[in-house]
């Protein structure tokens, strides 16, 4: 078969990183980082470990892009997904953690869909089938047997100076919510280090790889022109500002000027907003997305399809949540509609009367936890966007 292994393991891993860089016609920081943290990972994990990418090309294996999924090395010890996030100062902040946990438990399949492991399984016999080097537990394993081992051995390769603080962040996640790891009761010291072992590095710092794409790119280091795209990691350049639509963008938050030109058009008074109501910001790395495991896919979306709760979602997060953090309440946002010419179906008084009205999402506390009594279609979606606080409903404080 043909060598994917290249020859990075004749290199340590930044100079791995760094040729890999200077040996591709690559275009956008984000790639960069890609190709370069992969060589990184293939370096340090040693000689028999292929780029699944390339495999995937070559034997036409039927991934979109030729994008191998979820993970990107394969060898003879490991089965790995490779990721690398900071924010635009070049910072591992709580978004940036709380990415890593997510990424982290997509390798237990939350989060995707409910065949999203099976298909795991199924993509890494492919590769098994083509004589490339696999653990040995997939030698004479059946499909059932490859997922297990996915999900309970396969690893997470992040930065050499993120390791510490995402496996301590899993540490904590694991003590609130071990159900989320499939752990039962009182997990021991064991059990999480076990866990928390499947972070490892990919032998460079990101200091390091973010210095290596400076001195490629010349100092042109334009991240916040980029996006990732999601969990193939799909390059992509965002919009400029004239080709986007109306549509705030995700994260957008409103002005003073803003909330003063919705609050100038009411004609009532305001309404109860968040602070003078039941309706709380709930941390969504605290709630117990194991509640909502029949919700896996857009196929289980029937009353409002996936499309229109992710639209909701994104003006639940652009405009409605931070008007009512500023005062603004229902007649507001019929007023904002009214003037943006938005029907009541496609309006900000929808998305209002669906995250703080009668059928909010309501969730159950039970300690520091909080179980789905109602809106698993919402939660699925929100953890689908990376939406990391969400209005609901407590009972049981």
């Amino acid at each position: 078969m043909t060598d994917f292994t290249h020859d990075y393991y004749n290199f340590n891993a930044y100079e791995a990183a760094q040729e890999a860089l200077e040996s591709k016609n690559i275009v956008g920081e984000l790639a960069l980082r890609r190709y370069a943290s992969e060589a990184a990972a293939r370096a340090t994990v040693g000689v028999d470990a292929l780029d699944l990418d390339l495999l995937s090309r070559e034997y036409h294996l039927g991934h979109r892009g030729n994008n191998y999924p979820t993970f990107d090395l394969s060898s003879s010890t490991e089965v790995a997904s490779i990721k690398t996030k900071w924010n635009d100062d070049g910072e591992l902040d709580s978004i940036t953690r709380s990415a890593y946990k997510q990424d982290f438990l997509g390798l237990y399949g939350w989060g995707r869909s409910v065949h999203a492991l099976i298909e795991d399984a199924d993509n890494i016999l492919a590769v098994r089938d083509t004589g490339a080097p696999v653990p040995s537990e997939f030698k004479n394993a059946n499909q059932a047997q490859a997922a297990d081992y996915l999900r309970n051995s396969s690893i997470l390769r992040i930065p050499d100076d993120h390791v510490d603080t995402v496996r301590n962040d899993i540490k904590e996640d694991i003590s609130l919510l071990p159900e989320n790891y499939l752990l039962t009761g009182s997990p021991s010291h064991q059990d999480i280090e076990d866990i928390i072992g499947r972070i490892q590095p990919i032998g460079i710092t990101s200091g390091e790889l973010r210095q290596l794409i400076r001195n490629h790119t010349q100092g042109e280091y334009q991240e916040e022109d980029m996006q990732i795209r999601d969990d193939n990691d799909e390059i992509t350049e965002e919009l400029s500002e004239s080709e986007q639509d109306d549509e705030p963008p995700l994260g957008w938050r409103p002005g003073k000027d803003t909330i003063e030109s919705i609050q100038n058009t009411q004609d009532t008074g305001l309404e109860a907003h968040l602070g003078d109501t039941d309706i709380h910001n709930i941390d969504t790395n605290l709630i117990v997305m194991a509640d909502t495991a029949h919700v896996s896919q857009k196929g289980d979306f029937k009353k409002v399809s996936y499309e229109d709760m992710e639209e909701g979602l994104k003006k639940l997060e652009s405009v409605v949540k931070p008007g009512v953090e500023n005062g603004l309440g229902g007649d507001d946002f019929y007023n904002l509609d009214q003037r943006s010419g938005l029907d009541a179906t496609h309006g900000y008084k929808q998305v209002y009367d669906a995250f703080y009205g009668d059928d909010a999402i309501t969730l159950e506390q039970r300690g520091d936890r909080f179980h789905v009594i109602n809106g698993a279609h919402r939660l699925y979606v929100a953890k689908q966007l990376g939406i990391n606080s969400i209005p609901a409903r407590v009972l049981g404080e």
